[in-house]
C-alpha cells in the first residue's frame, strides 16, 4: 500500500565503499537518485584492535591526511587505511541492496578485499561496510571530479554519465495474496491479480485532470505522472509513457494471446507484479510543425476531425505514438500537494 513516510523527518542511512581512488567512486555515487550526500576519505580497518607495528596517521591534520596515507604506502607501512567514500542515502528512495549492486557494474563483487583496477597498493583495496572508522580527506579531494572535470577517474566516462532508474524496485514490496484481499476491493483484486479488467468509462481516474502521480495500489510504486495522461476516448485512462519514459524499468511488458487471433501486450508492475492494462501503437503523435497526426481511437476518422478532436481533447506533454491503457482499479492518485508528506516527493519536480 502507500508508503506514509515524512520526508521533513526522514533518517539519514550511511554506507562505505572503497573501490579504488575514491575521486571516481564518489562521482559515480554523487550522481545517483535518493544519495544525500557523499564524503570522500579514509576507512581504518584495524580500528577496533591495538597493534603496535600499525603506523597511524596524523588525525589532528587531516588537512594533508592523503599524503599521509600515500607516504605510508610507498613506504610499505600502511596496512589498515583504504581510500572510501561515505555515501549517505534516503532509504525510502534507493535501497541499499540497489547501492551494493550499483557497486557491482564498477567492481567485481566477487573479489572484494582485493585490489581491483589501475591504482596498485593496500590503500585501493576494495570493500563496503554499514559500519566503519572513517577520516575524511582533505577539502580539496571533495567533489574533485566536480571541480577538475578533466582530472583522472579510473571509472570509464560512460559509467559517470549513467541514466541511473528513478524508481528504485527494493524499496516497493507488493504483499502477500491473503494481505491483498483484505486491503482491496473485489474489482481492484480481480484486476491487478486476476488480470480482469473494469468496465469503460467506470473507472475513478478516466476523466482524473488534477497534477500529480499515480502509483500501483498494491505495492505504491509511482508508475504515471498526470503530465503524461491524455484523452483518448477509450474509456479508460490513457498515458503516452511511464514514469522514465517508454523503456522504464518501473513497468513490465508481456505478450497476451487470451483474446483468440488478436495478440496483445500486456503492462504489469514490475515491483507488484500487478496487472495494469495493455499498450497500444495508436496513440497522438505530433508532427516537425506541431501537429497531432493521430488519436487513439476512431483512427479511420478524416484528418478533419482528427484535428478538430485534437484541439479540444487534452493531450500528453510528451507524445510518443503510444497508449497505456491502464485500469483505474490498478492504481491510486497522489495529488501534487500530498507527494511530499507521502513519500513521493523526490518526484515532485517532474510533474507540471
Amino acid at each position: 500500500m502507500l508508503k506514509n513516510v515524512d520526508y521533513q523527518v526522514r533518517e539519514k542511512k550511511v554506507i562505505y565503499f572503497a573501490g579504488g581512488c575514491f575521486w571516481g567512486v564518489e562521482a559515480y555515487f554523487s550522481r545517483m537518485l535518493g544519495v544525500l550526500g557523499t564524503e570522500v576519505g579514509f576507512v581504518d580497518i584495524h580500528s577496533n584492535f591495538s597493534d603496535d607495528n600499525n603506523i597511524t596517521i596524523d588525525e589532528k591534520n587531516l588537512d594533508n591526511v592523503y599524503e599521509q596515507v600515500c607516504e605510508m604506502s610507498k613506504s610499505g607501512l600502511n596496512n589498515r587505511y583504504i581510500e572510501a567514500v561515505k555515501v549517505e542515502f534516503d532509504s525510502d528512495v534507493v535501497s541499499k541492496e540497489t547501492l551494493i549492486s550499483r557497486f557491482g557494474e564498477i567492481i567485481d563483487l566477487d573479489k572484494i578485499g582485493e585490489v581491483q583496477g589501475p591504482d596498485q597498493g593496500f590503500q585501493y583495496k576494495t570493500g563496503y561496510w554499514d559500519n566503519a572508522t572513517f577520516i575524511p580527506a582533505g577539502s580539496s579531494h571533495q567533489d574533485y571530479l566536480l571541480k577538475n572535470p578533466q582530472g583522472y577517474c579510473h571509472i570509464p566516462l560512460e559509467k559517470l554519465r549513467i541514466k541511473w532508474p528513478l524508481i528504485d524496485k527494493n524499496v516497493y514490496k507488493r504483499l502477500p495474496s491473503d494481505e491483498l484481499k483484505k486491503h482491496l476491493s473485489d474489482e481492484q483484486y480481480k484486476v491487478t491479480q486476476l488480470a480482469d479488467t473494469e468496465i469503460p468509462f467506470t473507472g475513478e481516474y478516466e476523466e482524473n485532470w488534477q497534477k500529480g502521480i499515480y502509483v500501483d495500489i498494491t505495492s505504491g510504486e509511482p508508475l504515471f505522472l498526470s503530465n503524461d495522461k491524455f484523452q483518448s476516448g477509450c474509456g479508460w485512462p490513457a498515458f503516452s509513457q511511464p514514469i522514465g519514459g517508454v523503456d522504464s524499468s518501473v513497468i513490465e511488458e508481456n505478450r497476451d494471446n487470451s483474446i483468440p487471433g488478436r495478440e496483445r501486450v500486456e503492462v504489469r508492475s514490475s515491483s507488484g507484479n500487478s496487472h495494469l492494462g495493455h499498450v497500444f501503437r495508436d496513440g497522438p503523435e505530433i508532427d516537425k510543425d506541431g501537429n497531432i497526426k493521430k488519436r487513439a481511437v476512431d483512427l479511420s476518422a478524416d484528418q478533419e476531425t482528427v484535428n478538430e478532436f485534437a484541439q479540444n481533447a487534452k493531450m500528453p506533454e510528451t507524445f510518443t505514438g503510444l497508449r497505456y491503457c491502464i485500469n483505474s482499479a490498478a492504481l491510486r492518485f497522489v495529488p501534487k500537494e500530498d507527494m511530499e508528506r507521502l513519500g513521493y516527493g523526490f518526484l515532485k519536480s517532474l510533474v507540471r
